[in-house]
């Protein structure tokens, strides 16, 4: 391997049913992007510092971590992946209970 190159773990955070949602949806478009935008800020912030992030576009955060040779950064890096899906069920739990409009989520 060159000394170029470095180790990388990617993780893209996608919501899966996110065209069917928006498609289900077109008549509340503003309530959707709203409800996309909850649901992805709570993964943004509990995973800062964790993970980078490189874009976000739609239902998508693609993010990467440049992995060093330490026990304790790969132990980070992996409590991260764990905490996403948890992070987003509570998030789609309380938006559910708050009803804020019509649209159902996935």
């Amino acid at each position: 391997m060159s000394k170029d190159l470095e180790k990388v773990h990617l993780v893209l955070a996608d919501i899966s049913g996110y065209t069917k949602f928006m498609l289900n949806n077109h008549e509340t478009k503003i309530h959707g992007q709203l409800i996309i935008n909850e649901l992805m800020k709570p993964l943004l912030e509990e995973t800062h510092g964790l993970l980078q992030v490189s874009k976000l576009e739609g239902d998508a955060i693609f993010m990467y971590d440049l992995p060093e040779e330490s026990q304790h950064c790969r132990k980070m890096f992996y409590e991260a992946l764990e905490i996403l899906p948890r992070i987003f069920e509570r998030k789609q739990s309380f938006l559910v209970q708050a009803n804020i409009c019509n649209a159902k989520l996935v």
